[in-house]
Order: structure tokens, then C-alpha cells, then sequence
């Protein structure tokens, strides 16, 4: 199956995680569900008719939105209250959003953020949708009090639609913003589930957009400005600085024979093995989609596996994109796991009683034994 269909098949499976369009869930009617140029035009808050298209800046890239004629423009302004909205997004991403980045990473990456982003979003409304997502999602993380009038399910769903459709018919004019907007939606992911109070495992749908956008960049490269420099490890933090090592950690290894006594799947046994010595290369995507899978089925060594995974982002700075992970998803893990399983999960539980970045790097490295000591056999 092509890497674009399996990406938007898994958009499709996470849309199906949040239950589908919030206006089907409220059991409102949804303005949001057509995609055709004449509802866009409504949608962004401009007229549907007697429009002139805004001429497109790359060859084949379709225009996001359209101008009223002379005519209209001298009859006055039209603005409504979704208009101004995305208005106030998109200033909110320019001034402060993508600021927030600015801090933390290179010069480059900021301008790729703060430049290079909103101008393919001017062509590509897919990224705009996007774009408009992460400014209301920080807005919410960073004024909480405003959370109660912002359409986060909304924009959400929206966000996740249009970059569906938009993986499902990619060109060389899109392939960009394609890219763009799902390190965008995956970076956004911790944050919009908290925003949401998302039920479940943050992780999960984390990985689901991480494996789809993995999947999308293993197209064919196009490169369109500086975009193919924006990659999940730029925006998710990186674990470098962590001292290497090849163990795995105990709780880890005793999880996997535990799992393999149950079940003598040799198959499933290679795959959580694998993913168990992965762990520090999973912010730069390369977790496998078996593994994945087993997270989904809610398998017990796979959440152990997660549940390990999860105390590395107790090593990163603070931040609004992960502030409150650790804590939510070890509950959610600790509670699907129950007695039997909870002995080896001690050390990721232990993540949260530790403060400071260099006690929680000794805690971890003390607690691994030498890989070798499970074997696969054929």
C-alpha cells in the first residue's frame, strides 16, 4: 500500500478515536463537513459568490482563499465572527506561538516557523487549518481562563480532515505543506488532547500522527523553501544529552518474559524486544507500526514499554506542548495494568516523585541490565 494511503488511513483512525466530528457528538449541524471551494469561502468569513481567486505563489498550488471583486470591496468590509477569529489565530501563531519555539531551537527553525509555514499556509488551506489549531491550542494552554469560548473541537477536526483529504491526493505543489502540517498536528498532539481533557492514552494518538507523518516523509522528496528542514525531532526535543546506553531497563526485560511465557508468540516477542531498544530513537520516529498496534490492543508489555518511554519526556525542559503528560498518561497506564503488571512499572512511577533533570538521568541509567540477557530465538 503507498506510504500516502497507509498515513491517511491512520489520520482516519485517530479522527475515529475522538469520535468523529464534535458537531455529530453534540448533535449539532456542521458547517465544517464540506470541503468545496464555495464553503471554504464561507467558512474563512467572505462572500461565495462574484470572488476573484488570489493568484497562487508556487506552479499547481491551489488558492486558500478569495478576494471580493472591485466592486464588493467598495460596497465595505464584511467580517464575521469566524473571520475575526481566524484573524486573532493567526496573529496569536505570528506574535507568540511560534515565539514559543523561538526560544528553545535554532535560529533557522524559528524562521521556518515564523516565515516559511504561514506562507505555504496562504496557499494550502490544509496548513492554515493546522496553523489555526496550534494558535488556539496555545492560547488555551497559556490562558486558561479563555478555554471556555475557544472552538478547539472545531478547528481540531478540522485540522485532521483537510490534512486527510490533502494526504490523499498529494502532488508535488502540496507536498510541503503536507509536511508541514503533520510535524505541526503531532507536535500539537500532547497539548490538544490536555486542552480537550481527551480520554485514553495521550501517547497513543501521539504515535498515530508521529507513524503517519514518518510515513509521509518517506515519499518521494519534494523540497519547496526550507520546509524539508522542519523534521519531528526539531519541535519534539531531542534526548541526545542523554548518556547513551545499551541496556534495557529491568522492568523492560522481566515485562517481555512475562509476556512471551503467556503468550510463546515469537513474533510479538521480536517486536516489543525491538521497540524496548528503541526507546530513546522513538523522538526521531522510528517506532515500527506492529509495536504501535500492540498499544492499541492495550497489551500488557507493551504498556510497560510505553509506560518507560513516557519518563524520558520528564527529561525535557518544560513546556506547554507536553506540560502535564507524564502524569496523565502514567495514571492511564498504571490503571489499564493493574496489580499483576505494576511491578514493573516501579521505575517510571518513581519518575514523578523526582525533581531535576540529572537525578532523574542517574535513576534511569541505574536501573538497566545488559540487553543480552534476553535472547531471540528462532
Amino acid at each position: 500500500m503507498p506510504y500516502a494511503s497507509i498515513a491517511s488511513l491512520e489520520l482516519a483512525a485517530l479522527d475515529a478515536s475522538y469520535g468523529g466530528s464534535s458537531c455529530a457528538r453534540r448533535g449539532e449541524e456542521c458547517s465544517y463537513v464540506s470541503s468545496n471551494r464555495t464553503a471554504t469561502a464561507q467558512r474563512r468569513g467572505s462572500p461565495a459568490t462574484d470572488v476573484v481567486p488570489i493568484a497562487p505563489e508556487s506552479p499547481g498550488a491551489e488558492p486558500l482563499s478569495a478576494i471580493p471583486s472591485i466592486d464588493e470591496t467598495a460596497a465595505g468590509s464584511n467580517y464575521g465572527a469566524k473571520h475575526l477569529l481566524d484573524l486573532r489565530m493567526m496573529h496569536h501563531y505570528s506574535v507568540f506561538t511560534a515565539e514559543s519555539f523561538a526560544t528553545e531551537f535554532s535560529q533557522e527553525i524559528a524562521w521556518i516557523l515564523r516565515v516559511e509555514l504561514p506562507r505555504l499556509a496562504y496557499q494550502h488551506e490544509f496548513l492554515m487549518d493546522t496553523i489555526l489549531l496550534m494558535a488556539m491550542v496555545h492560547l488555551g494552554c497559556t490562558e486558561p481562563e479563555r478555554l471556555q469560548t475557544l472552538p478547539i473541537y472545531v478547528y481540531r477536526d478540522q485540522a485532521l480532515r483537510t490534512l486527510r483529504q490533502a494526504v490523499g491526493s498529494m502532488t508535488d505543489a502540496n507536498m510541503a505543506a503536507v509536511k508541514g502540517a503533520s510535524v505541526l498536528l503531532a507536535t500539537v498532539s500532547f497539548a490538544t488532547d490536555r486542552v480537550c481533557q481527551q480520554p485514553g492514552l495521550w501517547l497513543t494518538n501521539w504515535l498515530t500522527l508521529a507513524q503517519g507523518r514518518r510515513n509521509i516523509l518517506l515519499q518521494p522528496a519534494v523540497q519547496e523553501g526550507q520546509t524539508e528542514k522542519l523534521s519531528g525531532a526539531s519541535l519534539y526535543g531531542s534526548f541526545r544529552d542523554v548518556p547513551e546506553s545499551d541496556g534495557i531497563v529491568s522492568g523492560i526485560l522481566r515485562a517481555i518474559q512475562a509476556d512471551r511465557n503467556i503468550h510463546d508468540d515469537e513474533s510479538c516477542f521480536a517486536t516489543l524486544h525491538r521497540a524496548a531498544t528503541e526507546i530513546k530513537a522513538w523522538a526521531f520516529d522510528m517506532i515500527g507500526p506492529e509495536f504501535l498496534e500492540l498499544v492499541r490492543q492495550e497489551r500488557p508489555c507493551a504498556l510497560v514499554i510505553l509506560a518507560h518511554f513516557l519518563a524520558l519526556f520528564a527529561l525535557l525542559p518544560p513546556s506547554w506542548v507536553y506540560d502535564g503528560l507524564v502524569s496523565h498518561d502514567m495514571e492511564v497506564i498504571v490503571g489499564k495494568l493493574g496489580p499483576k503488571w505494576e511491578d514493573y512499572i516501579v521505575v517510571p512511577k518513581m519518575v514523578l516523585h523526582i525533581e531535576g533533570r540529572e537525578a532523574l538521568t542517574e535513576l534511569l541509567l541505574n536501573c538497566l541490565n545488559d540487553s543480552d540477557s534476553i535472547s531471540i530465538k528462532g
